[in-house]
């Protein structure tokens, strides 16, 4: 069993070279500093009209890996949205929405304080 966060961005105009490189090269600095052998930031063709983004990220199960990965990769979501943020942006974890906060970014409460539980492990 396994769980997944996904993301999709739209807007009404395509993304611009520019665009599409700095997200490009912001989701492979995230995907090279991961430190679990586990699946990284994963982008699909565009399946809906309107949309610039789309993909998912499995998240391990391994309680020690769980919610470091989940910080990991929400604030890289955060990071793609700051470089975008005319688009309109949906997160979730498998059918959970993951609401988006203009001083934090992306977060699930709690999550920092298991993340800190572990490292203390």
């Amino acid at each position: 069993m396994s769980t997944s966060l996904y993301y999709t961005a739209t807007r009404a105009t395509p993304l611009s070279d520019a665009e599409h490189r700095q997200l490009m090269s912001i989701a492979r600095a995230h995907n090279d500093a991961f430190e679990f052998d586990y699946e990284t930031l994963y982008f699909y063709p565009a399946q809906q009209p309107d949309e610039v983004l789309n993909g998912s990220t499995k998240i391990s199960m391994e309680p020690a890996e769980m919610a470091p990965s989940l910080l990991h990769w929400l604030a890289a979501l955060t990071e793609l949205r700051q470089s975008l943020p005319d688009a309109h942006w949906e997160v979730s974890l498998d059918e959970v929405d993951i609401h988006w906060d203009e001083a934090r970014g992306y977060s699930l409460p709690g999550l920092e304080d298991m993340a800190a539980m572990y490292d203390e492990f």
